[in-house]
């Protein structure tokens, strides 16, 4: 993983995800990643603002690409739905053009998931860039399907990234399956060196 080519540029809203820190700070990372290496919250074009429909602004936006994983996926939202129970939030998962049955498997198991069905694969960013721009979230996290979220894990990002308004992303520690630190959590900021 190294610096993103320009096709494969995650669409982004406003400019809080290009004005990040370099701070390591109580297991949180801040700093600018290619969002498919690392899950990544940021603050979404909406701001504090209210949502187009003019109701009240959710705190958080889920959005997870999936292709042909639906039992990763299944996992993925059980943990992320328990980890969303205290959080005003949304789900977005865009399905790229899966031939395992995704969609209609995981449609009947969460009926409060928005499920984004492709007709075509065209790619992780593309997908990512169809769910941001529904998102109605003031922070949008993008999170891989195979992926289990610790239940306090984004109650403590969104009061991190409430209590520092100058970072506009993070990373979290993340964990193997065996507890152990994974090491593509702990990158340091990408370089054109570290590209090589």
């Amino acid at each position: 993983a190294g610096v993103a080519a320009p096709t494969d540029v995650v669409h982004t809203h406003g400019d809080r995800l290009l004005v990040l820190l370099s701070v390591y700070e109580r297991g949180v990372f801040l700093y600018e990643h290619h969002p498919a290496v690392v899950p990544l919250l940021y603050l979404s074009e909406h701001g504090k603002m209210q949502t187009r429909h003019g109701q009240g602004m959710k705190k958080l936006s889920v959005v997870i690409v999936s292709y042909n994983v639906k039992y990763y996926l299944e996992q993925c939202l059980d943990s992320l739905l328990r980890a969303l129970q205290d959080i005003e939030a949304e789900v977005l998962v865009v399905d790229n053009h899966s031939h395992d049955g995704s969609v209609d498997y995981l449609r009947r198991r969460f009926a409060d998931v928005n499920f984004i069905a492709c007709n075509h694969n065209n790619g992780f960013a593309h997908a990512n860039n169809i769910a941001i721009k529904q998102a109605e979230g003031e922070y949008v996290l993008l999170l891989n399907p195979d992926t289990l979220v610790g239940e306090h894990v984004l109650i403590n990002a969104l009061q991190f990234m409430d209590a520092h308004p100058r970072g506009g992303a993070l990373g979290v520690k993340m964990l193997t399956d065996s507890g152990s630190p994974a090491p593509e959590s702990r990158r340091g900021l990408p370089r054109p060196l570290t590209a090589f």
